[in-house]
């Protein structure tokens, strides 16, 4: 628009100054082509109000005396009324952090009543598409006006729903997954009374950074929790002896089935036997031996080195 006028005035002042210098013939001062230099340059700046660049990482919201129109600029070299106000929206990932360090942390009461102090960081990201509609309805600052109230309530809401400890420790994933829904569910109906939605124009997410409990409490959880942990560790011991047991009582079990099989097998007769043919290896061995008969009935030779 500055560029217009600006251009406009040029063109105007150029025509005045050729027109001038035409009629005063020869007793002007410059010559006539003087007015039609600046009749060009305004042309040119013109036509260059036409034309605009938009910086990476943003989208143009053209506004036309005051009016948004549809349709997002994107990125790079673009053409545009020369009339057109050129608004750049961000379309990065955009993170604002609540938390002690600011003074903006979140506190919310537990289902059990206690009071939690959470740093959260909240992520959102515009839609390139939806940038008109959010400048118009929404205005640039959209995140501080409707994005991190609808977060803080969501916080709160959610940790309405979850014990302390459950909050801390042992559901914290499901307690953030919460805060997403009540989030969701807060924004669309914020942004129902606009239009209705059939996606957001905004894409957010709710990080928890950290959650602190008072100190007894947290004193406690953790105590819990290490108790939880012995638990678990002694339940391993135990069940590794069980185990043991198992083992050597399948054992014994094997050893004694082997001895039971053995007996049954090893009769009189079959010593005997065995006992005759290790008799017969040791007379058959080179070395000089005392044998004795006898050792009653059924007893074997006893075979002796000599000296």
């Amino acid at each position: 628009m500055v560029l217009l006028i600006f251009g406009g005035i040029l063109l105007i002042t150029g025509i005045i100054i050729f027109i001038a210098l035409t009629r005063a013939g020869e007793d002007r001062l410059f010559p006539a082509w003087t007015g039609t230099i600046f009749m060009g340059m305004g042309l040119l700046i013109m036509i260059c109000s036409g034309f605009t660049s938009i910086s990476s990482g943003h989208v143009g919201v053209q506004t036309v005396l005051g009016s948004v129109q549809p349709g997002a600029l994107r990125e790079g070299f673009n053409f545009k009324s020369p009339l057109a106000l050129i608004v750049p929206m961000s379309v990065r990932s955009e993170s604002v952090t609540m938390s002690e360090d600011n003074d903006s942390a979140v506190e919310s009461l537990s289902a059990d009543g206690l009071t939690m102090v959470l740093d959260i960081t909240i992520v959102s990201v515009l839609n390139p598409d939806d940038a008109p509609w959010v400048y118009q309805n929404l205005g640039k600052g959209y995140i501080e006006t409707i994005i991190l109230p609808s977060a803080r309530q969501a916080v709160r809401e959610a940790t309405s729903e979850f014990t302390s400890q459950e909050a801390y420790a042992s559901k914290r994933s499901e307690y953030q997954a919460r805060m997403g829904e009540v989030f969701e569910k807060s924004l669309r109906s914020t942004l129902s009374a606009y239009r209705d939605l059939d996606h957001l124009p905004v894409q957010v997410s709710i990080l928890v950074r950290n959650i602190d409990p008072p100190l007894s409490v947290k004193a406690a959880i953790e105590a819990k929790l290490q108790a939880q942990q012995e638990a678990q560790k002694m339940e391993f011991v135990l069940q590794r002896e069980r185990q043991e047991a198992d083992r050597k009582k399948i054992e014994a079990e094997g050893i004694s089935e082997y001895q039971r099989i053995i007996n049954q097998n090893l009769t009189d007769r079959l010593l005997q036997f065995r006992g005759i043919e290790a008799t017969e290896k040791l007379a058959e061995s080179p070395n000089s031996k005392v044998i004795v008969v006898g050792g009653g009935e059924g007893g074997l030779p006893l075979i002796l080195n000599s000296p």
